[in-house]
């Protein structure tokens, strides 16, 4: 992976930034997912909105972090710590909710290094 990679945890006042990059980096990757118009319920009522990501980065129990290649954000991981999990202690307990990574930096390391 370049040098110029730069892993930073996601603040609050960061909210857009992550919702505009969750958002271009959903709807290339997985809208086969979806039947027609749910993958534009999906990412602007229930996962990306800019309010819902506020909250995620309020509650000290989500962590997001970006990944910057050269200053332009190319991917993001959101971690879920003290979750409730198939008979494991949530204190113990955490999950990688997400790990999306921009089409250009797919197979390069990216996701190894986030």
């Amino acid at each position: 992976m370049d040098a110029s990679l730069q892993i930073k945890q996601v603040q609050v006042s960061q909210a857009l930034e992550l919702s505009e990059l969750a958002k271009s980096i959903y709807i290339p990757h997985y809208p086969y997912l979806w039947e027609p118009g749910g993958v534009d319920w999906y990412i602007h009522e229930y996962a990306y909105p800019l309010h819902k990501i506020q909250a995620e980065l309020a509650d000290p129990n989500n962590l997001h972090y970006i990944a910057y290649i050269n200053g332009d954000a190319v991917g993001y991981l959101k971690i879920n710590i003290h979750t409730r999990a198939n008979h494991f202690d949530p204190q113990t307990t955490m999950e990688l909710e997400r790990i999306y990574i921009d089409a250009t930096f797919i197979q390069k390391g990216l996701g190894s290094q986030l």
